[in-house]
This record gives C-alpha cells, structure tokens and sequence, in this order.
C-alpha cells in the first residue's frame, strides 16, 4: 500500500514529541577500533610487516599461471588480489619494482658534492 500524505495506516503508532523511539542523533558511528575488535573475535589478526614483506616476495617468485588462480580466489585476502592483479597488469614491472623497494629499501645512489663547507660552533670563528 502506498503512503499517502495526511493519511496514517491502520496499527501504526505515530511518533510523539517526546516518544522515546525517536532517534534524534542517528545510529552511533561505528569507530575503527569498533571493528578492530569485530574483527578479533572472528579470528582476524593483524599481519606484521615482515608477513607483508614475505608474501610480497614470494609473489615474486610464483609463476604467471599460479598468480592467476590466486587473483580469481576470493577466499585470498583482498590486499593479496590486489596486488597479484596489478603485478598481471600493464605495469607489471614497476610494480615488483616498488614490492622490492617497499621490503628492502631502495638502492643506494651515491652522491657527489664540491666545495668547502665551514662549520664553526663558535660565532667568532665563522666566516661571513
């Protein structure tokens, strides 16, 4: 049955300006350490960053046909899917690139400089 303006159905109980059903402010947030604990009782940890680094490497190493299946898994966690499917994809090189850079650092680029550099901590010996 269509609502009708003006019109209240039979058994509804309308709202009254204290009723205590009303719900001024709207259901509560739900704040991220709300879900964290959600989360937790379902058995849900937190992966360490050295876990991150490992599957990120090991990704490395597992053939095209392998890394395919995990993609069309959905029981794999998604951040596995995610960066599996961008591996696949048109960027494949830069983005084991930056899995590689984000586990051990980039690598190092020396750097040349010349000239004379003066560091007195003395004010009277500086040269201005």
């Amino acid at each position: 049955m269509p609502f009708e303006k003006g019109h209240i159905p039979e058994g509804a109980k309308p709202f009254k300006p204290d009723d205590e059903r009303i719900n001024k402010k709207g259901r509560p947030r739900k704040l991220v350490g709300d879900v964290i604990k959600e989360l937790e009782k379902k058995g849900i940890k937190q992966a360490t960053a050295e876990q991150i680094r490992a599957i990120f490497m090991q990704f490395i190493n597992l053939p095209e046909d392998e890394l395919k299946e995990m993609v069309k898994d959905k029981k794999q966690p998604m951040l596995n899917r995610i960066v599996i499917k961008a591996m696949l994809g048109g960027k494949g090189f830069e983005v084991i690139k930056d899995l590689i850079e984000r586990a051990y650092g980039k690598a190092n680029q020396p750097v040349e400089h010349s000239g004379k550099i003066n560091i007195s901590i003395y004010p009277e010996d500086a040269d201005l």
